[in-house]
């Protein structure tokens, strides 16, 4: 994923700011969006992955996974950081990122 990509997957006649990005990765997840200015937004979350950090790990082998309504509150939280009240966005294309 490239914040260039914003322009090709916005939809037809659309601006790029009608798209955020996010990429999921193993271990972080990172948003990319415009503003209502062209401004770049950033929202991240270096213990956001698709893969248990390993104090997660540890804990789900205790019998204490992460739950979901964790997770969503993680990932609504870089949602909002990167997707302000004025977003124009409307689509969100989200990336796998594994292998950066």
């Amino acid at each position: 994923f490239r914040l260039n990509d914003l322009i090709d997957i916005a939809p037809p006649g659309q601006p790029a700011a009608s798209v955020a990005g996010i990429g999921i990765g193993s271990s972080s997840t990172q948003l990319y969006a415009l503003d209502s200015k062209g401004e770049l937004q950033v929202a991240f979350d270096s213990f956001l992955g698709c893969k248990p950090t390993s104090k997660e790990k540890v804990a789900a082998e205790a019998g204490n996974a992460k739950s979901a309504e964790t997770f969503e509150k993680q990932f609504s939280a870089v949602l909002q950081g990167g997707l302000g009240s004025d977003s124009p966005a409307q689509l969100l294309y989200c990336h796998w990122a594994f292998g950066y």
